[in-house]
């Protein structure tokens, strides 16, 4: 929802104030000295604002915000987005909170700014840029008073606090920033620098009210937002951070206990969200900046030590004195109420890690190889049943039908009902150990149709293919080698006869695959760089059934040999059947196995 601004006014229920109205002391209240009370009570309006000034420009409490959060550039640079931010929200945080700014410079600029940004306000479309100005605003008004004329400096508060008021007109489910900005931070931060004002300082209840109530609607219950808005994660726990710290000055203020939780929550999923070295999942191309002042502030407010570990570990994992395990703090999370999900196999700035969303009927993922991302978009598909293509509901979503999580590796499946009759299965597994990544779609049709499948799953940017000449493998560079890519469905030789196609398109990987009534696509991905220089081989099973070989309509089996390391991997593709694959009796959906040194076979997984 998007609102515009209204004039302004100094409550919902007051008119504005004349100029003597409001230095009567029943709108005052301590901390304000008893000699400035006074000085309002016996001095002229205009002596009345040199004393309120004055107060303002010798007070030793409350504390700025370099003072609560010290770092490098200032704290409210945490709640920009690249996607939302304009030049003009950069400059005017830039100008108000940068380091080198000096309380008694610059008082004719930012008499200018201030005037025309005033000016423009009523206009203006309230979104999370005009939100993060106000609230630059507002951290910096106690400083202004010796910036600006008293009738500038009146305005601007008056619009603040009009603004905080009007904030209950916003949706947090649907401007989650904006809302928290403009709810939470600002009335928050006006109540802590004007206790002395009593329509300020009662704008305390209002903020943690609204804070309370938008960490409990807005995170998942344990932390996490929704996909949607799963690229303002960091600019939310900045805010929230910078409301943490001026709630840690102050004993008796704090949000709910539910907030409380749901806040300690929001610093772990950050770091579960985090590209190994720092970067944002789904961040593109735009740098990650430099977090760890955020990630250090929110960590000493509500993390823990795993948390702290798990932080540092992302950024370098030499540098931790300590590891954490993941038996500790899993690395890995699903959310199906977020509709998104991390696999990774460790915490490390060196992990393989696979992020996914699945809202909206789009299927998102990013994998990532340390800091090198290999794969990065909409993971799309089409399906041609009996040569017409299928129209997919545009109403279709997809739906979690699995997720494990062990020690052994992460596994995400979902499902969409693409049309009536059809079914697509989407399966995500990242062997942890054994360092593999499987991505693989099944289109199971009820009736024994003429099926035609095809994908494209976009690359990174930086990433640069290197198909082998004679097999159907191939490398996937970034510049040193991130993985090999083997289509699991198509013959190992070039030469062989085969019903799909790998190829790359326009920086995208293509998979085409054909049969009758169910088909399956599996890609796998050897993500260990001590086996890329070793040789390599898979083949297609023959999986039996009453002493019978079952059609690849009914079930799949293959082996992957990569040096002297073997995995199994079968899938059902009707009801589960006690069948035989490799010298496996299997009555499953799904299983992935290893082979050990004396002949054995070690589950990975089973999915029943």
């Amino acid at each position: 929802m998007t609102i515009t601004t209204s004039p302004p006014q100094t409550t919902p229920e007051k008119s504005p104030q004349t100029p003597a109205d409001r230095w009567q002391l029943s709108e005052w209240q301590r901390p304000l000295p008893k000699k400035v009370l006074r000085q309002f009570r016996d001095g002229s309006p205009e002596e009345a604002w040199i004393a309120w000034a004055q107060h303002l420009s010798s007070r030793k409490s409350p504390a700025s915000l370099r003072k609560l959060l010290p770092a490098r550039q200032s704290p409210l640079f945490w709640s920009t987005v690249v996607s939302l931010q304009t030049e003009e929200t950069v400059n005017l945080v830039q100008m108000l909170q940068g380091p080198g700014r000096k309380k008694d410079s610059g008082s004719e600029k930012i008499h200018h700014l201030l005037s025309a940004w005033l000016e423009d306000a009523n206009t203006r479309t309230i979104d999370s840029c005009y939100a993060l100005e106000c609230v630059a605003w507002a951290w910096s008004l106690a400083d202004l008073s010796t910036h600006c004329p008293e009738t500038l400096w009146w305005r601007l508060q008056e619009r603040l606090i009009q603004n905080a008021a009007n904030s209950c007109q916003l949706d947090v489910t649907n401007q989650p920033l904006c809302a928290v900005l403009l709810g939470g931070e600002l009335p928050l931060v006006l109540a802590h620098f004007f206790p002395e004002q009593k329509v300020t300082a009662e704008l305390q209840g209002l903020a943690i009210t609204s804070l309370s109530e938008s960490l409990t609607e807005l995170l998942d219950g344990e932390g996490m937002p929704p996909a949607a808005h799963l690229l303002l994660l960091r600019p939310l726990l900045g805010s929230l951070t910078r409301c943490r710290a001026i709630m840690a000055k102050r004993r008796k203020l704090l949000w709910s206990d539910d907030a409380e939780l749901q806040y300690r929550w929001l610093v772990t999923q950050s770091l579960r969200m985090s590209r190994p070295g720092g970067g944002m999942v789904f961040n593109g191309n735009a740098p990650g900046g430099d977090v760890r002042d955020l990630f250090q502030a929110a960590l000493q407010l509500g993390g823990n030590e795993l948390d702290a570990l798990a932080a540092t570990c992302l950024r370098d994992s030499r540098k931790a004195t300590e590891g954490v395990t993941n038996k500790q703090l899993s690395p890995a999370y699903n959310s199906e109420w977020s509709a998104l999900a991390v696999l990774r196999n460790k915490w490390s700035h060196k992990a393989r890690q696979v992020a996914v969303t699945y809202a909206d009927g789009q299927n998102r993922l990013e994998f990532c190889h340390g800091s090198s991302v290999a794969l990065a978009g909409n993971w799309q598909f089409t399906i041609v049943c009996n040569g017409h293509k299928v129209p997919q509901d545009p109403e279709a979503e997809w739906d979690e039908v699995a997720w494990e999580s062990d020690s052994d590796l992460d596994y995400l499946e979902l499902e969409m009902e693409v049309a009536p009759k059809i079914r697509l299965q989407r399966s995500f597994l990242l062997a942890r150990e054994d360092q593999f990544l499987v991505l693989a779609d099944a289109v199971l049709c009820d009736e024994p149709e003429s099926i035609e499948y095809r994908s494209r799953i976009p690359l990174g940017d930086k990433i640069t293919i290197h198909p082998a000449s004679d097999t159907h493998e191939m490398t996937l560079k970034s510049p040193r080698p991130v993985a090999q890519v083997l289509p699991l469905w198509l013959p190992e030789w070039r030469s062989g006869k085969s019903r799909g196609v790998l190829d790359i398109q326009q920086h995208q990987i293509v998979m085409a695959h054909s049969g009758r009534g169910r088909i399956f696509t599996p890609l796998f991905f050897d993500l260990s760089p001590k086996r890329f220089s070793r040789p390599l081989t898979w083949r297609q099973l023959a999986v039996g059934h009453n002493r019978k070989n079952v059609t690849r309509d009914e079930a799949v089996g293959y082996r992957v040999q990569i040096g002297g390391e073997q995995w199994l991997l079968y899938r059902s593709l009707t009801e589960p059947l006690n069948r035989t694959v490799l010298g496996q009796n299997l009555m499953c959906e799904l299983h992935v196995s290893r082979f050990l040194g004396t002949g054995d076979v070690e589950e990975l997984i089973e999915v029943q």
